[in-house]
């Protein structure tokens, strides 16, 4: 068997009973019965709190500490810390040094070194080794697609916390102007993700309450935008027959606006239709037409109703034959698609339903986010074609919001200890 294993395969061990407990006994003799392992622990501070044990005839109630060799209780500065005052056994991979508290009696410990089935601790470190897409590529078909879509679900729920307890915290740090924020990350998602850090800094440094004074006259609302973002300039032979350097100017010195770099800014390998400056256009268009448009999303109930307000679309004028400021284009109809559209509401709309729901006390729009999620079509990227080829498909972006973060988040870190399939690999 291996000399050593990492600490949190030790705790695995521990917190799925993955280990031998027939006659255990402390490094001293002293016989052990487990009532309850404790709960998993993972901030600082014992591994395990309030477990129940009797160890030699005695009940305890307390915490457990684990480590790999129980000399690292003292080269963890343990003793000087009063959270292990409680702890009532030391768990261990190998005994190399007896442990005391501080009143001089040595803690009690269990070594696991010889109760760990070996088949544990090579499955897991097959998984660790491996140099695939993912560690289990070559036995994820062999999962049972029963586990594999329950992960998926508990995945996709994980993700869209994550995002929600991000917004949650904006909103506390702007007072809860839902309207703000609301506008900030629709510009942000509203682009290709090379832009999306420029689009951030445009809506910082762009006031939503400027949007709302403009967006009754078209030409304002995106001259605030386009100058803002730096795209007007007085040497583009484009913009001679337009009002929009001198409505910006105008606006520039009435609020004291201080445009951004134009370096933020990526247009090389984008689509034209994925241009800034036409998603900005087509930004001014969607602030104008839509009265209080976080409102209006979180009282649309389904799909088409989103879809409906979010559709806009160019039919005449500059933008009618250009896709950026500086070149004529093949005159063409141009409007937010419906890709650009499920990406504003699976990053936007569907995780503001969420924080929404709870602050409103209305459950109602929590289960309309999860179920508009499992009605919009999966994503198309590379992670999901690899899944897909990995005989994982996604039905809904649902499923592919699970995918990308079981991806990103578990698998790219070699998180399997944690993950579900990487559980049910490692165990059997």
């Amino acid at each position: 068997m291996t000399t050593s294993i990492p600490e949190a395969l030790l705790h695995f061990v521990w917190l799925y009973k993955y280990f031998n407990s027939q006659d255990l006994l402390t490094t001293k003799g002293q016989s052990i019965i487990i009532h309850n392992i404790g709960q998993y622990h993972q901030d600082a501070g014992p591994d395990f709190l309030q477990a129940k044990l009797t160890i030699d005839g005695t009940l305890w109630a307390g915490h457990i500490e684990m480590h790999i060799k129980s000399g690292d209780w003292y080269k963890h500065k343990h003793q000087k810390d009063k959270q292990y005052e409680n702890v009532i056994l030391h768990v261990v991979y190998e005994d190399n040094q007896k442990v005391y508290y501080q009143n001089g009696e040595e803690i009690p410990c269990l070594v696991l070194k010889d109760r760990i089935p070996e088949r544990i601790i090579n499955n897991y470190q097959q998984l660790k080794t491996q140099q695939l897409w993912i560690p289990c590529e070559q036995s994820i078909q062999t999962i049972p697609a029963t586990n594999i879509q329950f992960w998926k679900h508990r995945i996709a729920i994980e993700r869209l916390e994550s995002k929600v307890k991000i917004i949650r915290n904006q909103l506390r740090q702007n007072n809860y102007h839902w309207e703000q924020l609301f506008y900030e990350y629709i510009l942000k998602y509203s682009s290709a993700k090379v832009n999306r850090d420029a689009f951030a800094r445009l809506a910082s440094i762009t006031p939503y309450r400027l949007i709302l004074k403009n967006k009754h006259e078209i030409d304002l609302l995106e001259s605030l935008l386009l100058g803002q973002a730096s795209f007007l300039s007085r040497d583009n032979i484009e913009l001679k027959n337009t009002n929009w350097i001198n409505n910006y100017n105008h606006q520039k010195k009435k609020y004291n606006l201080q445009p951004m770099a134009g370096t933020y800014w990526k247009f090389s390998r984008l689509r034209p239709s994925n241009f800034p400056s036409i998603r900005i256009a087509l930004l001014a268009r969607l602030f104008s037409q839509q009265n209080k448009l976080f409102s209006t999303s979180m009282r649309s109930k389904n799909l088409k109703e989103i879809q409906a307000l979010y559709k806009v679309e160019i039919k005449d004028g500059f933008w009618k034959t250009h896709y950026s400021l500086t070149k004529p284009s093949k005159a063409i109809n141009k409007s937010l698609g419906k890709q650009a559209i499920y990406n504003l509401l699976i990053n936007v709309v569907i995780p503001f339903k969420f924080i929404y729901s709870d602050f409103i006390g209305e459950a109602s729009l929590r289960e309309e986010a999860l179920q508009l999620l499992e009605a919009l079509a999966p994503e198309q990227n590379n992670i999901t074609r690899w899944w897909e080829k990995l005989g994982i498909p996604s039905k809904s972006a649902y499923d592919s919001q699970a995918l990308i973060h079981l991806k990103q988040k578990y698998c790219e870190q070699y998180r399997c200890l944690e993950c579900k399939i990487g559980h049910y690999i490692i165990s059997r």
